[in-house]
């Protein structure tokens, strides 16, 4: 394993270890990819069930670069988050419709086995709400995510509600490859952590980020689909390089984070 991103990889059918989320969580792995959970065709309708939906229209992350998410994710909903809780159930039963109740039910079970022996659960809002359980990304041909992680989201508005729930050092993103492109659309990790000296200085000036793949020791990811990732995305910088080729690049997933008291884990997009 890479001393910066220590990554293990299991098959599908390989016992998961107990204390796995908690081992992320306490630096002791980076992440873990479960290869091959799920199978092609489940895939290839879930993706064609998401694309003709009438309820979920694709939403741009931003005007400087492609990629969509399917469903609003919390980060990008600002303080007022009615039109996410709406969305929050919208999105659980089109990906259920779409990809089929066996695919919840298997990325769920999934993520509670990485989490035992704690429960892993979806949070609800002060006012009973909803948080939405994922959401499906897309990136066509040139989309891309540049450097960031993911801890820059509890600095929102949008975890006003959340924040006093979870645990605030980390958060682990989880995703499944639905559809990997036909080149490019990797996700690269970087050996330069939030608690780096030097991160105030990217966040002001946000052009010195995409220095960032020439200036640290990287690495690739390669995800296969069917594949299922769950990572500190919390504190490791890290990117999606550009979707080279027609076929898009299309994943589900959300965030994880342990509750503040350590009796939980929750999940959410």
């Amino acid at each position: 394993m890479d001393s910066f991103f220590p990554l293990a990889r299991w098959s599908r059918n390989d016992p998961v270890p107990q204390g796995t989320l908690d081992a992320i969580h306490g630096r002791e792995l980076a992440g873990v990819v479960i290869e091959g959970v799920f199978d092609e065709a489940t895939l290839t309708r879930g993706i064609a069930g998401v694309e003709r939906s009438t309820v979920l229209a694709p939403r741009p992350f931003s005007p400087l670069f492609e990629a969509y998410t399917f469903g609003q994710i919390l980060d990008l909903s600002g303080a007022d988050r009615s039109s996410y809780h709406h969305d929050a159930a919208r999105v659980a039963r089109e990906v259920s419709d779409s990809f089929g109740e066996p695919f919840v039910a298997e990325l769920m079970a999934r993520l509670d086995a990485l989490g035992a022996p704690l429960p892993v659960r979806q949070p609800r809002s002060r006012d009973g709400d909803d948080y939405a359980p994922f959401t499906v990304r897309s990136y066509p041909e040139g989309g891309l995510i540049p450097p960031h992680c993911e801890l820059e989201q509890l600095r929102r508005d949008a975890y006003a509600d959340l924040l006093p729930q979870i645990c605030p050092d980390t958060l682990l993103s989880f995703l499944v490859m639905a559809s990997a492109p036909e080149a490019g659309g990797d996700l690269v990790v970087y050996d330069l952590d939030q608690a780096d000296p030097r991160v105030p200085e990217f966040y002001a000036d946000r052009s010195v980020l995409h220095s960032v793949r020439e200036g640290f020791v990287h690495k690739h990811i390669p995800l296969r689909n069917g594949d299922l990732l769950v990572f500190d995305g919390g504190r490791h910088f890290h990117q999606i390089l550009p979707v080279v080729g027609p076929r898009r690049r299309w994943t589900v997933g959300g965030f994880m984070a342990p509750t503040r008291d350590r009796t939980a884990w929750l999940r959410w997009s």
